[in-house]
């Protein structure tokens, strides 16, 4: 299934709306998602009626770790491969937006042809 760029919004609010509007419109939860930074993933999941797809980190300083972190790494093994996940252009629509993304905006994508 193929997903399409619905907008790209600068605050959490502005997107919330849009989700929303599609939501309104009769979108199930799943086939509305709002791509998004980990900064801003932190915020919004859980307060929004959308999935939640988390990309890349808004830091370069991995020294620490977060504590849930810290909990993650005590029930994984230290072989599994912690490498990152990659977009491909001709397959992700919010591809074009990658740096948008980085820099906190929020992009609302509506998965086509899915069933209502």
């Amino acid at each position: 299934m193929n997903s399409k760029v619905e907008g790209v919004y600068d605050t959490i609010e502005e997107a919330n709306r849009k989700v929303e509007g599609l939501r309104d419109r009769g979108h199930p939860r799943h086939t509305v998602i709002v791509v998004v930074n980990e900064e801003i993933g932190e915020k919004i999941s859980g307060n929004i009626n959308a999935t939640v797809d988390i990309r890349g980190k808004t830091s370069s300083d991995d020294s620490g770790g977060s504590m849930w972190d810290s909990i993650k790494s005590a029930f994984t093994s230290d072989d599994e491969d912690d490498e990152p996940v990659t977009y491909d252009k001709d397959n992700d629509p919010a591809y074009d937006y990658q740096d948008d993304i980085k820099q906190g905006k929020i992009v609302v994508l509506l998965r086509q042809g899915a069933r209502l």
